[in-house]
């Protein structure tokens, strides 16, 4: 617990992006 900043589970990470790289893209759509 001495890193909070860097967190124990990179693979939440994925998902995260991709959701991001779909908002951005219905942005761009819109």
């Amino acid at each position: 617990l001495r890193r909070p900043l860097q967190p124990p589970t990179p693979p939440p990470l994925m998902p995260i992006s991709a959701t991001v790289l779909v908002i951005h893209g219905s942005q761009m759509d819109d």
